[in-house]
C-alpha cells in the first residue's frame, strides 16, 4: 500500500516501514519493518502481538502509521451483543517506540489510549 522511511530511534540510520493490507472481508493493515544497522545492513523487526486484554473488543479493521517517530496502531472497538459483534463509536490506539534490545532493536508498547 505504502512505504515510509523514518529514523525512529534517532541514531542516524533510518528504518524502512512497508505498510500492507490483507485481503478478504476482515481487511487488516500490517507492517513489515526493517531497521538499518550503521548504514551497512538491515534487520527485520516485528511488532508485538496484541495481548489478551488488548484483544477484548478487537475484531479487525486496524490501520497503522508513523507519527513523530512512533508507530501507531489504531482499530475500532467492538462489543458483543448476543452472538453478533457490533462496532462501537470507540477506537483503541497503541503507541509503540523503538528500543535497543539485548540482541537487537525491538518495538515496545509505550501507551494505550481509547477515544
Amino acid at each position: 500500500m505504502r512505504a515510509e522511511v523514518e529514523d525512529m530511534n534517532s541514531d542516524g540510520s533510518p528504518e524502512l516501514i512497508l505498510f500492507l493490507n490483507s485481503y478478504g472481508s476482515d481487511s487488516e493493515e500490517f507492517a513489515v519493518i526493517f531497521s538499518v544497522n550503521n548504514l551497512k545492513s538491515m534487520s527485520r523487526m516485528s511488532i508485538p502481538p496484541l495481548t489478551a486484554e488488548q484483544e477484548v473488543g478487537y475484531h479487525g479493521g486496524g490501520k497503522m502509521a508513523i507519527v513523530e517517530s512512533t508507530l501507531m496502531r489504531r482499530f475500532p472497538i467492538y462489543e458483543q451483543q448476543g452472538k453478533a459483534w457490533v462496532k462501537t463509536n470507540k477506537t483503541c490506539q497503541l503507541h509503540y517506540v523503538l528500543e535497543e534490545g539485548e540482541a537487537m532493536r525491538r518495538f515496545v508498547l509505550d501507551k494505550v489510549t481509547e477515544f
